[in-house]
């Protein structure tokens, strides 16, 4: 799986690639922060799928928005920064 550890929220930025540690699905994502934000029919997706950051908050909680992959960029992800330090990695 490409990637480094993640970085912390405020030094990411738009454009960036993050890639899964682990399966990222309806089941897992209904116990995140944002869960309610996320979409109700989404696929599940392996490890080391990529996704997209279009959105970073810096302000308290932190949070990125990043594109679900094969989407056209319709469905996307809101990921809290502590659930982004341990199921995603940067991508190089």
């Amino acid at each position: 799986m490409p990637g480094v550890p993640m970085i912390p929220v405020f030094q990411l930025k738009s454009g960036d690639k993050i890639a899964s540690k682990f399966v990222i699905g309806k089941s897992q994502v209904s116990h995140w922060q944002f869960a309610q934000e996320c979409p109700n029919n989404m696929n599940t997706f392996p490890p080391g799928s990529v996704f997209e950051i279009f959105e970073v908050n810096t302000m308290v909680p932190p949070w990125v928005k990043a594109y679900i992959p094969d989407t056209h960029n319709t469905q996307f992800l809101k990921i809290a920064g502590g659930e982004l330090s341990t199921k995603f990695l940067l991508c190089r």
